[in-house]
């Protein structure tokens, strides 16, 4: 359900053309395929399969980790009983203009696909490296709900 939600689906990059900039240049938004792979969906169920694990961290396999993983383990202890994932913003400025689009492209259907115009929210996310509370997803009502639906 989530992959048909969120996914585009497809296995080639995708360009989706802009109206033309304030200085008249061409703008399009590219979609990398990368994010129709399963691996992008599967997370939420990590609390339900790894039922033995309590915590986990997930590194993706080009990150170069410079400093100890338990610097990492500390931010478990600081997340609030609400939260279940930890994720950091994306730097790149890439989600951005992702956003950027769906809010323009939302305004020309008068349909809302940005629920915040927080330009910190709007970054965007970035999961090379996600902290993932295993043993609070299997407990959280709300992410069962999310995930039954």
């Amino acid at each position: 359900m989530m992959k048909k939600e969120y996914s585009l689906n497809k296995k080639e990059v995708t360009e989706i053309p802009l109206e033309p900039g304030a200085d008249g240049n061409a703008r399009v938004v590219v979609i990398s395929p990368k994010y129709s792979e399963d691996l992008f969906y599967i997370g939420p169920f990590y609390g339900y399969e790894f039922t033995s694990i309590k915590r986990l961290i997930m590194v993706d396999a080009d990150v170069i980790l410079k400093e100890d993983l338990k610097y990492l383990q500390k931010y478990f202890d600081e997340m609030t009983s609400d939260e279940i994932i930890g994720v950091t913003l994306d730097m790149t400025g890439y989600y951005s203009h992702i956003a950027s689009f769906l809010v323009e492209i939302g305004k020309s259907r008068n349909t809302k696909y940005i629920l915040t115009d927080d330009p910190e929210k709007m970054r965007g996310l970035n999961t090379g490296v996600v902290l993932y509370n295993l043993e609070k997803i299997g407990e959280s009502r709300e992410m069962s709900m999310a995930v039954e639906y």
